[in-house]
């Protein structure tokens, strides 16, 4: 297989969470670093918790050529530190494990590409430096994360004298958001929806406004809204995110949601989206609360049918 050379690579894994062992993790505040530096700006024990047991349980599911043993020695200059790229969000959590093959590296780097564990799918590699100093990368990001947890990388780092034996770097990095309250939820009372569109640029250009207690389009907006993550902190580096993963695209309409027990009631909760990759804002009964993360194709879509668009028009 040709293996391209690069300062990084992502490959996308789907994480599904399997059986655990008693292997402990080692959990990650090394200077040499930047991302260890990240501030905790959310204090939320449980959700950091969480966070630390699923670093931990994907480092139990990576799988390791045969023979793989445990490595505790002095480590090649390039394995000293993660390569890890990851997003600035803040509340992100580390760890890592060590372990040897006697292969050389490149030849581990390809095994590993092409054993994905049980729950994963993907593969691919790469290699940064140069001879005796070249690592040899394996890495992807949890697509199906579980409530509050933002984002979830792990990253398989290989290096060693080029003839072997191979040293295995298995970092991983889970950020964590706090859990919304209850409030925050839309609730079984909210039976109707209020969708309008705001021209942001525009603003005495009128935009359409739909009232429906349809369940057909009432339930579905309520369910995906309810199941959309709070937006994770900024971190301390420069630079920002996107909420599906991608640049933010702006625009000059925004859909603003009212959910209510009825179409004179006042707003229970209302939420506003403004583009593609942006967070959701939201207001529960007059309150800001903290803004959620939306993905492509998800609650703006079901907005958009409301108001008779098969997707979101944001020009």
């Amino acid at each position: 297989m040709s293996m391209t050379r690069f300062a990084c690579v992502i490959v996308v894994l789907v994480f599904a969470a399997g059986c655990s062992s008693d292997r402990r993790a080692s959990h990650s505040t090394e200077s040499c670093s930047s991302n260890a530096s990240r501030k905790t700006l959310v204090s939320a024990a449980s959700a950091r918790d969480a966070a630390i047991s699923l670093g931990e349980r994907m480092l139990d599911e990576a799988v390791l050529p045969s023979g793989a043993r445990s490595f505790a020695g002095l480590l090649p200059a390039g394995l000293r530190c993660p390569f890890l790229q990851g997003p600035d969000f803040g509340n992100l959590v580390y760890a890592h494990r060590l372990w040897t093959v006697n292969e050389a590296p490149q030849v581990v780097s390809r095994w590993l590409g092409d054993h994905a564990p049980k729950g994963f799918v993907g593969g691919g590699g790469g290699s940064v430096g140069e001879g005796a100093a070249e690592i040899w990368i394996v890495a992807g990001h949890v697509v199906a994360r579980p409530a509050n947890i933002s984002e979830a990388l792990m990253q398989l780092s290989i290096g060693g004298a080029p003839s072997g034996p191979a040293v295995v770097r298995i970092d991983t990095m889970v950020g964590w958001t706090a859990p919304r309250p209850a409030d925050e939820f839309v609730s079984s009372r909210d039976h109707v929806v209020i969708v309008t569109v705001i021209h942001i640029y525009k603003p005495y250009q009128p935009g359409k406004r739909v009232v429906t207690t349809n369940p057909n389009l009432v339930q579905p907006i309520a369910s995906t809204f309810n199941h959309l993550s709070v937006e994770p902190p900024p971190g301390v580096g420069p630079g920002g995110f996107g909420g599906c993963g991608g640049p933010a695209s702006f625009t000059d309409v925004a859909y603003r949601v009212v959910f209510a027990t009825s179409a004179t009631a006042a707003a229970d909760l209302v939420a506003t989206v403004s583009g593609e990759c942006v967070g959701v804002e939201v207001t529960v009964n007059g309150r800001s609360a903290p803004a959620l993360l939306e993905g492509p194709s998800m609650f703006v879509n079901d907005v958009a049918h409301v108001v008779g668009l098969a997707e979101p028009h944001w020009g």
